[in-house]
């Protein structure tokens, strides 16, 4: 009583790459977020503005306790649209495919450099093999070594003319391209698409 939840989750709407990592056996958005804690008895306060880029932030409070025998409790919203979830999961496939497509296309003359040794970059190497040359990260415990048999480089030693791929959220991407682009004008770095709007 009188105490609050602080909850930060993957925001399933503007990261599609939330749903190659398998031990995510939920996908929220902030309509199921909501829904979900509802459901547990708690009042949500979702921020408008992401405290982190692509991730849910959200503030409950208790309400009247805990739903008693599954039911909602008293502030419950609407259940969520299970054709809504679907309709967000397809878009979010298409778009993985989309990203697949680019990455073939930019290396299609030679392999090119993926930003990051996260998820996304672990993906996208399985799927183009040795069409990824190199990592490129930022992550000083990273930059040095080896990752999936490729060198992981810093951005500062990447050799001019090539090209990366930001294997990152369509938001987080555009970010590190216009910060990036200007310090290093010789290598192109080539940011996702946006992730389209249900």
């Amino acid at each position: 009583a009188g105490g609050a939840l602080f909850i930060e989750c993957p925001d399933a709407e503007q990261n599609p790459f939330d749903l190659l990592t398998a031990d995510h056996a939920l996908h929220f958005s902030r309509s199921t977020l909501a829904a979900t804690m509802n459901r547990a008895g708690v009042r949500v306060d979702l921020s408008e503005k992401p405290w982190i880029a692509k991730e849910l932030s959200a503030v409950c409070k208790a309400t009247d306790g805990p739903p008693s025998g599954g039911k909602p409790g008293p502030t419950a919203a609407r259940s969520v649209d299970p054709k809504e979830a679907i309709a967000q999961t397809r878009r979010n496939l298409a778009w993985l495919r989309t990203l697949l497509t680019q990455a073939r296309t930019l290396a299609a003359r030679e392999p090119i450099g993926c930003f990051g040794t996260s998820i996304a970059g672990t993906w996208l190497a399985g799927e183009l093999e040795d069409r990824i040359g190199f990592f490129v990260d930022e992550d000083p415990d990273r930059v040095g070594s080896n990752y999936l048999g490729r060198a992981v480089d810093q951005p500062d030693r990447v050799r001019s003319g090539s090209t990366v791929l930001l294997a990152l959220a369509p938001s987080v991407a555009r970010d590190v391209e216009a910060r990036l682009a200007p310090q290093f004008p010789k290598v192109r770095f080539v940011a996702p698409e946006p992730v389209p709007a249900v």
